[in-house]
This record gives structure tokens, C-alpha cells and sequence, in this order.
């Protein structure tokens, strides 16, 4: 059954973070990705990491957005400062949003990774809903874990 060119965006934060840690476990090919920390607790930008102890070290944000809307450079921006500040040195950042792609998000992302290669900090990589959708048309068996043949999303198990 062919799956819809967009998946329903999830309804709340921590149904997306868990999306986004499945599909990130698959895409990256790290299957010790988890969510980290509990809410309330300081992430320093990080809302999922590898545990699994590799180099470079993975993590990524999740920023639920409204469909319509676009993450703001200045978003972006603001992300990465906080993901530097993360306790232990981070090789590869995800930025993951239920939100539009935008050229001014792009360039920034693009701006980012220049000034990061010349000091040797940590590349982003952005993945919009847009992105995130045709993922899960790569991937169906994690369509099928959060939104099932009635595209209703099912909470998904943590392992």
C-alpha cells in the first residue's frame, strides 16, 4: 500500500522525539541512539545521543513546528550554540523539525558548517517534515511502528 508523499505530523514533543530517534537510529545506522535526559533536566541542545561510545559522537534536537512555519535561522542559530556547550564533544548534530524547508534555514546551515569545518567543530545536518516524510517512505516498517494502516499514531516502545 503506498504510503502518503507526507506523513501526519505527530501531535506532541515526545511522540516526534521518538520518531525522530527511529528514523535517525536507521538513517545514521546506530542502533544505540536514545532520547536523552528526562524532561526538566538541562540538554544542552541534545534531546537524543548515541550511548553506544563511537566516534564521532551523534545527537540531534527535535523542534515540533507548526506545518506551515519554517525554522528560523536564528533558531538554528541558537541550537548550536547550546549543543556546544554539551559536556562531551559532539561530531555530528542533527537539527530535526516538523517544520518547512527554507533557503534562509539552508544557508545558515550551510554558514554553520563552513565556519565549524575551519575550527573543527561538529557538522549540522537539517532534516525538515518534508525530509523526515520521505525517510519514512525508505523506511516502512517505522511508518508502520508510529501511525499504522489508519495513520493514527501509536506510541512507540523505547529499547
Amino acid at each position: 500500500m503506498p504510503m502518503p508523499s507526507t506523513a501526519p505530523i505527530p501531535q506532541n514533543s515526545r511522540d516526534f522525539e521518538l520518531l525522530c530517534m527511529e528514523v535517525l537510529r536507521r538513517f545514521w545506522s546506530l542502533p544505540s541512539l536514545d532520547l536523552y535526559a528526562k524532561s526538566g533536566e538541562e540538554q544542552n541542545g541534545v534531546d537524543i545521543l548515541d550511548l553506544g561510545g563511537g566516534s564521532p559522537l551523534h545527537a540531534a534536537q527535535c523542534k515540533l513546528k507548526a506545518a506551515d512555519k519554517s525554522l528560523l535561522p536564528s533558531e538554528i542559530e541558537a541550537e548550536v550554540e547550546k549543543a556546544k556547550t554539551f559536556e562531551l564533544r559532539i561530531g555530528k548534530y542533527a537539527i530535526l523539525t516538523t517544520g518547512k524547508v527554507s533557503g534562509q534555514s539552508q544557508r545558515k546551515i550551510l554558514e554553520i558548517n563552513q565556519l565549524h569545518k575551519s575550527l573543527g567543530l561538529f557538522e549540522v545536518e537539517l532534516f525538515t517534515w518534508e525530509r523526515l516524510s520521505r525517510l519514512l517512505q525508505a523506511y516502512p516498517e517505522i511508518f508502520e511502528q508510529f501511525f499504522g494502516n489508519g495513520l493514527t499514531p501509536n506510541r512507540a516502545v523505547r529499547s
